[in-house]
């Protein structure tokens, strides 16, 4: 059993995944939110220019949702979304972690109710 007779060594722990390494992930992160800046950039100068004029559909819905749901502008202007980035990073990983979490803050805010203790 290492660490118990000597003192760990980079020589005794395995090698990563390359595509699991912290610079690598850093760079696939930052070109895909560099790629989701410029579409926002396009868009919202699409819209400045009027290249993209907006039906009236397009405007209601922009404005309901902003006003019922607190989603978008309701002039149809874009943010740049960190999530999105993360998620196109990586995948699957990104969204059950996040499903994960909403799930287990649900169920120890249900067991906190009923005065139970848990942890996640």
């Amino acid at each position: 059993m290492l660490g118990y007779k000597r003192e760990l060594e980079a020589t005794d722990l395995p090698k990563m995944d390359p595509s699991r390494e912290s610079a690598h992930l850093a760079d696939v992160f930052e070109a895909n939110f560099n790629r989701r800046r410029a579409a926002v950039e396009a868009w919202n100068g699409r819209l400045d220019s009027g290249e993209h004029v907006p039906t009236a559909a397009e405007r209601f819905r922009w404005k309901a949702l902003h006003k019922l749901f607190g989603i978008g502008s309701p002039d149809g202007r874009r943010v740049v979304g960190m999530a999105m980035a993360l998620s196109d990073t990586f995948g699957w990983e990104f969204w059950s972690a996040g499903i994960f979490k909403v799930s287990c803050g649900t169920r120890r805010r249900g067991h906190e109710d009923m005065g139970y203790t848990t942890t996640c």
